[in-house]
């Protein structure tokens, strides 16, 4: 009886770590991408509005249409804040880790569907 308290006891700890490492790299990415990169790329970048606020927000797309492969640094400087902290994160969970990277993927995909 005392291990299957013990074993259900373990099993929520999992999934509250799962849970929790997922916020925090979303969190941590979020804040970091806001203010070190999407606040000074509105101030001074011109990539940044011109594919992101558009209505084709793709790096790849712009960077192919203009002939100007120098925009995809712009959009990896968009996505290291979440890659940083990717080894980190991979050793406490994994599967924590891969549910928050999915998660800002569902969400940037979604975002960018609607119209402004």
């Amino acid at each position: 009886m005392v291990t299957l308290a013990a074993n259900a006891e373990g099993k929520a700890m999992t999934v509250i770590k799962i849970i929790l490492i997922a916020v925090v790299l979303l969190l941590t990415g979020d804040f970091i991408s806001t203010f070190f990169y999407h606040v000074p790329e509105h101030i001074f970048g011109k990539y940044h509005g011109a594919v992101h606020h558009s209505h084709n927000r793709s790096f790849i797309r712009y960077a192919i249409a203009t002939k100007n492969p120098l925009v995809l640094i712009t959009g990896f400087f968009a996505a290291f804040p979440y890659l940083v902290f990717l080894p980190v994160f991979w050793s406490l969970s994994p599967t924590g880790t891969i549910l928050g990277l999915s998660r800002r993927t569902v969400s940037c995909r979604i975002s960018s569907s609607f119209p402004h």
